[in-house]
């Protein structure tokens, strides 16, 4: 009897559960084998159309990577050119700085020149005109020792002869 109460059970059960097309599994139709071989043809060229696409894909990835690169290569080549521009305004700045020093020593050079031509006409010039009158009365002084020398020798020999006239 239990065996009857159990078929029962199983009975009540698959009567309880409706049966809907979406349950039953039921196969699908098997295409043919010339649908499987256009299917596959179709497929193999999908397949290749997107190879070559991803090919270009790719190269271009690989152009735009070079592209990349050399972009990242200018703009550091940029820096270096900015730096060394930042460099050259310096030493520009110095160099206006030193010509401006050496400007400034011309001036005080120019001032200093004038300042000697103002000595040398204030000072100078009446010590050479002092030293040209002292020259000159040196001269007249030798003229004039001369002149005593000749006449002390003339004396002398004046002398020199008396006394040997004396003598004889």
């Amino acid at each position: 009897m239990e065996s009857s109460g159990a078929e029962l059970q199983d009975n009540e059960i698959i009567e309880q559960r409706k049966v809907s097309p979406e349950s039953v599994n039921v196969p699908e139709p098997q295409p043919c084998p010339s649908d499987l071989h256009a299917v596959l043809r179709e497929m193999s060229v999908k397949l290749a159309v997107l190879q070559t696409e991803m090919k270009q894909v790719q190269t271009l990835n690989q152009e735009q990577a070079a592209k990349l690169r050399e972009v990242d290569k200018l703009k550091l080549q940029q820096q270096e050119q900015a730096a060394k521009v930042d460099t050259l305004k310096q030493q520009q700045q110095e160099q206006a700085a030193k010509l401006r020093e050496v400007d400034t020593l011309k001036l005080q050079q120019e001032e200093h020149a004038v300042k000697l031509r103002e000595l040398q006409t204030s000072e100078v010039d009446p010590i050479k005109d002092q030293l040209r009158g002292q020259a000159a009365e040196i001269n007249s002084i030798k003229s004039r020792m001369n002149v005593t020398e000749n006449q002390v020798e003339s004396l002398r020999r004046d002398r020199a002869g008396e006394a040997f006239t004396d003598a004889f």
